[in-house]
């Protein structure tokens, strides 16, 4: 019995440090994700925000989303509230640039094509074009705005 008890108490330990490194290393990853940004172009940090929502990196999405629009993130919380998960991408184009008179900001506009199966919204498939508009800030470039169209 105490043989038992004594592998779950390590079994619990393992997952709890496996947790807490990767946690500590997606916050590094944000930190570098955001440091980048001030050097990256709008379609680097396209690709590097993919990624990052692909693998669940949240930290680094929202630190490279503004306020007023949703951070796209593979996470638990995500796949709890039906949000569709992000299974593969692919960068289409270079950026195009949206003047502030269309766009509320001027931005640089790079579009995708993204898998998410379960997606909601009328006529939209499991695979489907999205674009990532970017905008340059005083910390470097972050994301103003996303979707269709």
């Amino acid at each position: 019995m105490w043989k038992t008890r004594r592998r779950l108490v390590i079994a619990a330990t393992v997952v709890v440090c496996v947790l807490g490194g990767g946690v500590a290393s997606w916050a590094s990853d944000a930190a570098l994700a955001v440091q980048a940004s001030e050097h990256a172009t709008p379609r680097q940090m396209t690709i590097t925000y993919l990624r990052d929502a692909r693998w669940g990196n949240c930290p680094a999405t929202l630190a490279l989303t503004l306020a007023h629009t949703d951070p796209w993130c593979n996470d638990l919380l995500a796949y709890a509230v039906g949000l569709p998960p992000l299974v593969s991408y692919r960068v289409t184009g270079n950026a195009q640039f949206v003047p502030r008179a269309e766009g509320g900001a001027n931005e640089e506009c790079v579009q995708s094509t993204v898998r998410a199966p379960g997606f909601q919204g009328p006529g939209i498939a499991a695979t489907f074009q999205w674009g990532w508009c970017w905008t340059k800030t005083a910390h470097g470039w972050r994301l103003y705005d996303q979707g269709q169209g």
